[in-house]
């Protein structure tokens, strides 16, 4: 009996001194803070109290409270007492980190980040090789060694694991172009064996520049024929034997097709006869009437 009593009294002066050093003048929140049995109570000037936890009965152990069975009492839980992610990330002094939940670091510089999306959302820092560091400050796309941080600023651009400076349109000729849809894009260019060029002119191409069907035909003066392209023959200066298919050849009015061959209609090649031609047969078949007149007589 003298037994049980004398550790209800060793108890009651362990709460009492636990709780005068919660409330001590003085105590600072940080001090608080450390002592797991005081609790830190924010108000306008702040104040430390005991938490209760360890002035609780197992029934009454709830709350920020644990009840440790191994010694039959209650205190205030840890980090270490979250076994669920959603309850450590609740408690704004853990973090859940690798299946445990452990205490918050404090972070004071980007190396304090030890989660890639904590490093992330500080907009201070950068998550690169699974470390997080200090983000460059840049002043030059050079300065870029992500190629996100590249891409999303709109002065640069990646090309082979490097970040540089965008070239002005405005700078660019056609042979810098690389894609065929970067160099159609730009009206001054034309892609053509998979390397981009300056548009020649219509004005200073001839009719043998054109090697496809339809840009030859494209062109009056120019015509399609055995998978190349030439200038027309002005149809004045043709004979009909110039014409090689069907088609061409009954289109002219002189000309007709016969044998697979284009050929003068006939009567066409005939001399047309003038007045002056007439007029020296005449005197040619009087003179011979006369002569053989005067044979006869």
């Amino acid at each position: 009996m003298k037994t049980i009593l004398k550790y209800i009294l060793i108890t009651l002066f362990c709460i009492s001194t636990i709780k005068s050093a919660c409330t001590a003048t003085g105590v600072t929140k940080s001090a608080c803070e450390e002592n797991p049995s005081c609790k830190w109570e924010e108000t306008t000037a702040g104040s430390c109290s005991g938490s209760g936890c360890t002035e609780k009965v197992e029934n009454e152990c709830t709350g920020d409270c644990t009840w440790n069975a191994a010694v039959g009492s209650c205190s205030d839980i840890t980090c270490a007492d979250h076994t669920i992610q959603k309850d450590c990330e609740d408690d704004n002094s853990c973090q859940w980190n690798s299946g445990t939940c452990g205490t918050k670091t404090v972070v004071t510089t980007c190396a304090d980040h030890t989660i890639q999306k904590d490093c992330e959302d500080d907009n201070s820092c950068q998550w690169s090789n699974n470390a997080c560091s200090t983000k460059t400050v840049v002043t030059t796309c050079a300065a870029h060694t992500i190629q996100k941080d590249c891409e999303d600023d709109n002065s640069c651009q990646w090309s082979n694991n490097a970040c540089s400076t965008k070239t002005s349109t405005s700078d660019k000729v056609c042979t810098d172009y690389t894609t065929e849809s970067t160099c159609k894009a730009v009206t001054t260019c034309q892609w053509s064996n998979n390397v981009c060029s300056t548009k020649t002119s219509t004005s200073d191409k001839v009719c043998t520049d054109y090697t496809t069907e339809s840009t030859c035909k494209a062109v009056d003066t120019c015509q399609w024929s055995n998978n190349a392209c030439s200038t027309k023959t002005s149809t004045s200066d043709k004979a009909c034997t110039d014409y090689t298919t069907e088609s061409t050849c009954k289109a002219v009015d002189t000309c007709q097709w016969s044998n697979n061959a284009c050929t003068n209609k006939s009567g066409t090649t005939t001399t047309t006869t003038t007045d002056d031609d007439d007029n020296s047969i005449y005197c040619l078949k009087s003179s011979i009437l006369i002569f053989l007149i005067s044979f006869l007589f």
